[in-house]
């Protein structure tokens, strides 16, 4: 019995070894194919997803809950009767200095994900992303997008709507792909930093999935 509780330690430690592989700030180029999520990402969101969000409620007017995807970058939202998802996302300190974005990724990768950013115009852009580097104009829109600065905070919000024409849907009932990024300057481009998380808009919980 003993050794079988070793050798079960021993293998517990080994998956999450190999899980907090992926754990780095900057999304490295993916080798999968477009519609499959890499494995080790798969046991990273089971596994170690609570160790990378400070969730709760929102404390933002209008919003019901939130998740810190990284430090000074907050997202913010709330889903609504009619399947739409209105979102707010927070940045602070230096993630205010330049521009920032989220995104909703097929698979959990930026290569194929539909992203919202800021831009020197004063309002949200969208894109779509091409690769880990390359970005398109969107065809589609989000509604209600605005971006405005209180101290040294930045604020950009937005609402995805249903049947927006977007190639990746966003669910307001249950499990998304979120990616997010941030860098220099007053527009999408080359980030300084990126990463993803997997959010549950319904009941806030970008944990473990199976208990929302």
């Amino acid at each position: 019995m003993a050794r079988l509780f070793a050798l079960s330690l021993l293998a517990l430690s080994c998956v999450l070894l190999f899980a907090s592989q992926g754990v780095a700030t900057r999304v490295a180029p993916s080798s999968q194919s477009p519609g499959a999520p890499s494995f080790a990402k798969n046991i990273r969101r089971r596994l170690l997803g609570f160790s990378r969000f400070s969730c709760g409620s929102s404390g933002l007017k209008g919003y019901t809950s939130k998740a810190s995807l990284t430090s000074g970058l907050t997202l913010h939202w709330k889903a609504t009767k009619g399947k739409t998802v209105k979102m707010a996302v927070v940045a602070s300190g230096a993630k205010a200095a330049g521009w920032f974005a989220v995104g909703f990724s097929p698979n959990g990768n930026m290569g194929g994900s539909n992203v919202v950013g800021t831009d020197a115009s004063g309002s949200p852009v969208t894109k779509d992303l091409v690769g880990q580097s390359s970005a398109n104009d969107a065809t589609w829109t989000v509604g209600s997008g605005s971006i405005t600065t209180a101290g040294s905070k930045v604020t950009m919000k937005f609402t995805k709507l249903k049947g927006d024409g977007a190639s990746v849907k966003v669910h307001s009932q249950s499990d998304n792909n979120i990616v997010w990024a941030y860098g220099d300057g007053d527009t999408v481009s080359m980030h300084n930093g990126a990463g993803d998380a997997s959010i549950n808009f319904a009941c806030g919980c970008p944990m473990f999935q199976s208990k929302c």
